[in-house]
């Protein structure tokens, strides 16, 4: 640019040297004006030319310069490009080649300058094209761009180059001339072998992920590991191309010597898997010392077959043209288990560290699903061994119960033959003591039953119509003797509105209710126990049934459970404290069956408890309605304006109030005599009086019969109310004396609403007084005197029992020791009934009565009952299956035995 800025001032400089010679010349020639004129011009003239000439140059230099320049900038670009750039012409003669294309071979760029792809060693079939191979040529690709005139991309195209592989993406442009002839391409070359390599990889992966995961489900489902093993050796030696996968596992004792078994190999030759091979067994691990060093440090081993180290293993692989193999550990619960091996008989693989990862958490998988096959098998077998332990245990107590049963029914049925006859009164008593201190082991016998039946599972819940309050009421008068011996006040309120009748398992709600109120009073040494039965919810609608929530809660003032202990009075064999076992007595076992039997009838039982101040258990369970009139429908009893009720217990005043206040009867509570006396006295001065005065008989400072006394002298010349005194079981002592005073009726604690109800409605139309209640001596009633009872029992004592009871009933009875003398009496008589013992020597009960269903009738129809100390439900059904007609289980009461009698021949007499 400087020398361009120059040029001008040094023509101007020249031209004035010019001008100036000029001048000299010509006045030294005398030159005319004319001619000097004609100088100048010429002199200019030149001048100017070779200005021109000198500009045209310096152009022309530079020019030259910037287009060398350009040309050096440009191959400079083309060859620092890694793609592959060539230009060919319409001859497919390179005409020029980048340093990458180039460097594919050992060639420079300049000798592929007038060279054809074949001339320069590209192999015929990737430049001419195959047609069989799908393979176009280059030329034609070529002669296409030139044929259209347009550029055209060619996606990953596969060469060889050098004898490699090679994928490349490809585009060609057409060159032309300034009148727009097409005369060559311009080719522009990507190689994408290490993309397509990564995406190889990738694929492969995924596939091999799938492979695993494949495998892992078949493992994990299947129920046959050995046989899943060989499947999915065969899935990942198909997704992973390979010649052979094997399993060894280690046998032995692996602190010393131990060998390695073949338990399954898979090969890609026949796709079939081999078990247990048996020239592939008992391999001592010594033999490959240098591979099981590193599987048993959990570590990978892979190699191409000439670098084994262990020589005995190498020889082996190459026998059996194993080129790379891959060997992976199997640790079960930390101990080397065994281990796969990969095998490829084609290549010396390069294997990535994806597929050596994968691979791995297979083996880490394998090792898992082997560790939980062992342990099913260990559950397998412990399940096993604990079914036959609870078999044998159930027999065992089954066995027991029997034992323990018989004996238990000498002692009972003697013990209440002994109490139909004449005794002394403290002879009485002593065998009353006997008779509650047989029961109370025959309930314990029972319980322990009741649990092997729940945890054998062997217990059904049955389901059938019952009334409520009646079931409670029943419960608690079982007891009431028992609460009455310890002075406690046993108290019931039942809510009016439940409903009449509902469908449940009566028995065990009942088999409930009395343990509850069972340890309530064993637990409960003064106060009162109080009963409340109402519903805890609102009902539930399924489908076309209703269903209502029951609510049982037996509340004590007894010694109280410790927070801490709440949650063990419900375990087997367990109560709070272990010294309550000792004091109190008692299995352990009642409100473990209690909760049990109330959640298999999709109920609940829970407890409130503080140490010293009582207990409540609540036991709730759903039960259908079967009807829904209340237990005690409202009735009017106009006759009757005002009650007085006295009572010293709190709660047994609030109770008489709420069955007052749900009749609609006024009623006045008064806690002592005074203040029912006190009460009259007001209603006297008030104008109006009491038609039913009902007291309790034991209240402090002044008893029931006295306070009827005072309250008759009291209303003397007046009309006198009804009166109504609640009694326990001691009534006896004072009836003559209370009948003296002048009270009409005795209802027995704990009240109930119905009986309070037919009271005051029988009130209305009489004022006979209610039958009282005496203790009758048990009597045994005859039923016949001309009928033959067949007893066939194997115990003498249980034998002399049945022969004496019958015989005081007026039964002949004909004895058998087992079923075949039974067999050989009934070819001599006929009895009207039979009573069968089941474990007999010799024949048992089941055999004999089925040979006698099959005698000729009327000795085939002749009634069985089942007369055994085996108590289990299903022994009932054994007995029943066999063809007897009922089952009467050991230690027996009397009136059962009437029971049988009165239904099978009773109406024959």
């Amino acid at each position: 640019m400087l020398k361009a800025q120059q040029s001008p001032g040094k023509f101007i400089l020249f031209a004035i040297v010019l001008l100036i010679a000029t001048a000299i010349l010509a006045e030294y020639h005398e030159l005319s004006w004319l001619k000097y004129s004609l100088l100048l011009t010429v002199i200019f003239i030149l001048g100017a030319a070779l200005f021109l000439m000198q500009r045209t140059v310096y152009k022309l230099k530079r020019l030259f310069s910037e287009s060398r320049r350009s040309e050096f900038l440009l191959r400079t670009m083309i060859d620092s490009t890694p793609d592959y750039i060539f230009i060919q012409d319409r001859q497919h003669r390179y005409l020029m080649v980048n340093k990458a294309f180039a460097a594919r071979g050992p060639h420079s760029p300049d000798y592929y300058r007038s060279k054809t792809a074949l001339e320069a060693g590209v192999s015929e079939e990737d430049v001419l094209g195959n047609p069989e191979k799908g393979i176009p040529g280059l030329w034609a690709e070529q002669d296409e761009v030139v044929a259209s005139g347009m550029p055209k991309y060619f996606a990953e195209k596969k060469m060889m180059i050098n004898g490699v592989a090679k994928y490349l993406n490809k585009v060609l442009v057409p060159v032309k001339d300034d009148e727009g002839e097409v005369w060559g391409v311009l080719g522009f070359v990507h190689d994408i072998t290490d993309i397509k390599k990564k995406e190889e990889d990738l694929e492969k992966k995924d596939r091999l992920l799938q492979a695993v995961a494949m495998a892992t489900h078949e493992l994990v489902t299947t129920d046959d590991l050995e046989t899943a093993i060989g499947k999915v050796i065969g899935l990942l030696g198909n997704r992973m191309q390979l010649d052979r996968v094997n399993v060894y596992c280690n046998v032995g004792d692996t602190a010393r010597e131990y060998y390695i078994d073949q338990l399954a190999t898979w090969d890609s030759t026949t796709d079939d898997v081999v078990y247990r091979c048996p020239t592939s067994q008992r391999t001592p691990a010594s033999t490959i010392p240098y591979v099981m060093r590193l599987l048993s440090h959990n570590k990978f081993y892979i190699r191409n077959v000439e670098d084994v180290e262990d020589e005995p293993l190498r020889v082996l692989l190459e026998t059996r043209q194993v080129k790379s193999l891959a060997s992976i550990p199997i640790f079960v619960a930390e101990n080397f288990w065994g281990f796969v091996t990969f095998n490829d008989c084609q290549h010396k693989r390069q294997w990535t560290a994806a597929e050596v990862s994968i691979l791995q958490s297979f083996g880490v998988t394998l090792g898992a699903v082997i560790e939980r096959k062992e342990i099913e098998q260990q559950l397998i077998r412990a399940k096993e061994e604990a079914v036959f332990a609870n078999k044998a245990k159930s027999e065992f107590i089954a066995n027991m119960s029997h034992e323990l049963r018989t004996p238990m029914n000498g002692i009972i049925g003697f013990n209440d033959l002994v109490l139909t006859t004449s005794l002394q009164p403290v002879q009485r008593e002593y065998l009353e003591n006997v008779r509650k201190s047989a029961y109370n082991l025959l309930t314990l016998i029972n319980d322990i039953l009741d649990f092997s039946r729940i945890e054998s599972g062997k217990l059904a819940i049955d389901r059938s119509a019952f009334d409520p309050a009646k079931l409670v009421e029943d419960a608690i008068d079982l007891l009431m003797i028992t609460a009455f011996e310890k002075k406690l006040e046993l108290l019931c309120r039942v809510d009016p509105g439940l409903p009449t009748i509902v469908s449940g398992d009566a028995v065990r709600i009942r088999q409930v209710l009395v343990n509850l109120l069972a340890n309530a009073i064993k637990f409960t040494p003064k106060g009162e126990i109080f009963v409340d039965v109402k519903e805890s919810g609102p009902r539930i609608q399924k489908g076309n049934k209703t269903f209502c929530q029951l609510s049982i809660s037996v509340k004590d003032t007894g010694i109280g459970i410790a927070p801490d202990k709440l949650d063990k009075i419900f375990e087997s064999f367990t109560q709070a404290d272990t010294s309550t076992t000792r004091k109190y007595g008692g299995s352990g076992l009642g409100l473990t069956i209690s909760r049990s039997l109330s959640q298999m009838m999709d109920g609940d039982l829970q407890v409130l408890s503080e140490l010293g101040k009582g207990s409540t258990f609540i036991f709730s369970l759903p039960l259908e309605i079967l009807d829904d009139l209340p237990i005690a429908p409202l009735s009017p009893i106009t006759s009757l304006k005002r009650v007085l009720v006295v009572d010293d217990n709190d709660t047994n005043r609030q109770l008489m109030q709420g069955i007052f206040d749900y009749l609609r009867i006024s009623c006045v509570v008064s806690r002592s005599g005074e203040e029912a006396l006190e009460a009259v006295r007001r209603a006297m001065r008030q104008g109006y009086s009491f038609d039913l005065i009902i007291t309790d008989h034991q209240m402090p400072e002044m008893d029931g019969i006295t306070l009827v006394m005072e309250i008759k002298q009291l209303l003397k010349g007046k009309e006198q109310p009804f009166l109504l005194m609640l009694s326990s079981l001691e009534k006896i002592s004072f009836q003559r004396q209370a009948e003296e005073a002048g009270i009409n009726i005795f209802l027995q604690k704990p009240v109930k609403l119905k009986d309070i109800s037919d009271v005051l409605l029988s009130l209305v139309n009489t004022r006979d007084e209610n039958g009282s209640i005496h203790p009758a001596v048990p009597r045994i009633n005859s039923l016949t005197e001309n009928a033959s009872v067949l007893v066939v029992e194997d115990d003498p004592i249980n034998q002399l029992l049945i022969t004496e009871l019958l015989n005081r009933m007026g039964f002949t009875v004909l004895q058998a020791g087992n079923g075949r003398e039974a067999l050989e009496i009934l070819a001599q008589h006929q009895p009207a009934l039979i009573f069968m013992d089941v474990n007999m020597p010799e024949m048992d009960g089941y055999t004999t009565t089925r040979v006698i269903r099959r005698l000729p009738n009327p000795l085939g129809k002749v009634p069985i009952v089942a007369l055994t100390a085996d108590a289990m439900s299903d022994d009932k059904e054994k007995c029943l299956q066999a063809g007897m007609n009922n089952f009467i289980s050991k230690p027996f009461r009397i009136a059962e035995i009437e029971s049988a009698i009165k239904l099978y021949i009773g109406g024959r007499n």
